[in-house]
């Protein structure tokens, strides 16, 4: 399963500055967020949305093409990197 990850503020430090917090995954079929957290090593206090709405369960499934969004609480998103 494909699916399309994108991250905010300081959490874009896990991947490489030319990829502009953006990158798509390929997983296992019966991911969860957490699944995708942990790839990426992601840590501390972040919010996640899936398709655009918040997702505060960590053990919510995601599915082939499914955009998520991961961010700090209080930091401003910016998609001018579209």
């Amino acid at each position: 399963m494909k699916l399309k990850v994108i991250l905010y503020s300081t959490l874009r430090e896990k991947l490489p500055p030319e990829n502009n917090g953006r990158i798509e995954l390929t997983l296992l079929e019966r991911c969860t967020i957490s699944d995708v957290v942990h790839q990426l090593d992601i840590s501390g206090v972040f919010l996640c949305a899936i398709n655009g709405a918040i997702e505060r369960d960590m053990r919510t499934p995601i599915h082939d093409g499914d955009e998520l969004r991961f961010f700090r609480p209080g930091s401003g998103g910016s998609d001018h990197a579209n």
